[in-house]
């Protein structure tokens, strides 16, 4: 890979390779996870309890995630199965979790479409977390989480 004066593809490898390791405070309920393999009914509860929407004493009992049949060059998506111990209100029992593919195969991807090309993720980003596209009167999921990286396109 070619590097440009400020060492940004450099970086970006770097990234992929530190990133790709495992690390011992993934397993923490307070890290948000990268992929979907790693996210559990802790780390969801404490994503929703941080999001505002599940209260003080509720949490998420068990978590099932079915991996969705057609997973993106740059995504992974699951459905979440969600049984929570204690009263959730309103909250749904059933969610949809999209995170970036980890495979570093598809850093390159990461880069192009992300904030080094043509900003892809932090627009999405934006559009759910300031619900734009309900305001122009299209029908939008609800998003209960949302987490972004610049620096790893995540």
């Amino acid at each position: 890979m070619q590097v440009d004066a400020t060492g940004t593809a450099a970086q970006q490898e770097a990234m992929v390779a530190f990133d790709a390791a495992p690390h011992p405070w993934e397993s923490s309920a307070k890290v948000v996870p990268s992929s979907g393999e790693a996210l559990t009914a802790e780390k969801l509860t404490n994503m929703l309890r941080g999001g505002g929407h599940l209260p003080n004493g509720v949490s998420v009992k068990s978590l099932e995630k079915v991996a969705l049949a057609l997973q993106g060059v740059l995504s992974q998506t699951f459905r979440l199965v969600v049984e929570y111990d204690g009263d959730a209100g309103a909250l749904p029992t059933e969610f949809i979790a999209k995170f970036l593919n980890p495979d570093p195969a598809f850093a390159f991807f990461r880069m192009v479409c992300g904030s080094a090309g043509l900003g892809a993720f932090a627009l999405e980003d934006w559009c759910y977390s300031t619900d734009f596209f309900t305001k122009q009167g299209v029908r939008q999921a609800k998003c209960f989480f949302t987490s972004y990286d610049p620096q790893r396109e995540t």
